[in-house]
């Protein structure tokens, strides 16, 4: 948002994946990036940004703990006073060991009109939710009670306004072939994402432009409510 063509255009393949221990050093070298949500979640903690939005929250990585690999994400979001908006969490990653290792963190994991959490390109079918809300109105009172008792972060799963349903196959069948390939670390997840696009004909890149932009709406509705 507030970025111009030309702007965009810097990002290119040489373009960094910026996480909370990358912040610095990009800063220093001058280098261009794109901030992850724990990435972002720093940078909000530094400035006083309290909402957020974003398609989907890293966590904890299938098959864990063989890679033993968690987003730091998670660590970021129990750490800052900030509400993210979601569709669930990354749709590659073991949800349901996510939604437990928040829990862990005290991170409320609240459903916007829904008592599952979404599993990103589908609506339904994700772990319970610890509290369900119906308006944004709702969700920034909920916020500023749980800042009010010091805690720290809160995560918003928000459905997809389209379900796709079929989509597991083809995560499952994109993760062999990545492990196949050897590819793991920060380039897992963009290679899969390419790999879904293309077999699903272009579905799942239009459902991540989908909600992403209805994630920044219902942000923006509870940051105006919670300013009101």
């Amino acid at each position: 948002m507030g970025l111009t063509d030309d702007d965009l255009s810097r990002f290119d393949a040489d373009a960094r994946k910026l996480g909370p221990r990358d912040l610095a050093a990009a800063v220093v070298q001058g280098a261009v990036g794109a901030t992850t949500v724990g990435g972002t979640l720093a940078v909000c903690k530094a400035v006083g940004i309290r909402f957020v939005a974003t398609g989907g929250l890293g966590g904890v990585h299938r098959g864990w703990p063989d890679p033993p690999d968690v987003s730091a994400d998670l660590n970021a979001l129990a750490q800052t006073q900030a509400l993210v908006v979601s569709s669930g969490v990354k749709s590659l990653l073991d949800v349901p060991a996510t939604a437990e290792l928040l829990e862990t963190l005290g991170v409320p994991v609240v459903g916007y009109r829904t008592d599952t959490l979404p599993l990103f390109y589908a609506a339904a079918g994700g772990p319970g939710v610890s509290a369900r809300v119906e308006s944004a109105a709702e969700a920034a009172q909920l916020a500023e009670a749980h800042w009010q008792l010091e805690g720290g972060g809160i995560l918003v799963g928000r459905p997809p306004d389209e379900s796709l349903d079929d989509v597991e196959p083809l995560i499952e069948s994109a993760l062999e072939a990545a492990a196949a390939g050897g590819v793991q670390g920060q380039a897992l997840t963009p290679y899969v994402l390419a790999r879904l696009h293309a077999e699903s004909d272009g579905r799942t890149l239009q459902a991540n432009r989908d909600l992403v932009l209805g994630n920044a709406r219902l942000a923006g509705e509870i940051a105006s409510a919670a300013s009101a």
